[in-house]
């Protein structure tokens, strides 16, 4: 190997060129060639499946005729529609009959929000600028309502947080109030 080197070393100081060495040819790899349905048929041949599938198939208009079978699809139950209240009641026996309950279900809502403290506060931030309206999780001290340049003042208090984002907006578009008052209906003279 050193003798190689040294005889090289000599022939490219001489400036003789030196033949390049052959590079072995690469051979290819073998190719795995796989025939499913050779080995499918050679399994089968020699033994039983293991297990067995069977798919029965049928149209949706089978499947929905299946489904009715038992009824009569021609006249149907009779009476025309759904059955009143006074024909129920012998099969709700602990049934409440409607006229008897009355209940405001939107004042009924309008009490559920109310519960629970206070949480959410609304105050109007006035600068030199305009008008601006914060709103904060939480009472704000009295020593952060003056501020250099600002004045803040609580408007409303909210127990959640849904109200006082919806306050919030109806103020920044410019409403006198954060909440809309009730309308009552006209009546004709």
């Amino acid at each position: 190997m050193t003798l190689m080197l040294v005889v090289c070393g000599a022939l490219l100081g001489a400036g003789v060129p030196v033949p390049p060495t052959p590079v072995p040819s690469a051979t290819p790899l073998p190719r795995l060639v796989l025939d499913v349905d050779r080995h499918v048929r050679e399994v089968a041949e020699t033994e039983m499946p293991r297990f067995r599938i069977e798919v029965t198939g049928r149209t949706p208009q089978q499947a929905f005729e299946e489904s009715l079978r038992g009824f009569d699809t021609l006249c149907g139950p009779g009476g025309g529609g759904a059955p009143t209240v006074a024909e129920m009641k012998p099969y709700r026996p602990n049934a409440v009959s409607p006229s008897l309950v009355s209940v405001d279900v939107l004042k009924l809502i309008a009490g559920l929000k109310k519960m629970g403290p206070d949480r959410f506060f609304l105050y109007r931030m006035s600068r030199p600028e305009g008008v601006t309206y914060i709103l904060n999780d939480g009472r704000l001290p009295v020593s952060q309502l003056l501020l250099p340049g600002a004045v803040l003042e609580p408007i409303a208090a909210f127990p959640d947080r849904a109200t006082a984002v919806r306050a919030w907006r109806r103020m920044q578009r410019g409403f006198e109030t954060p909440e809309a008052r009730e309308v009552q209906p006209c009546t004709p003279k």
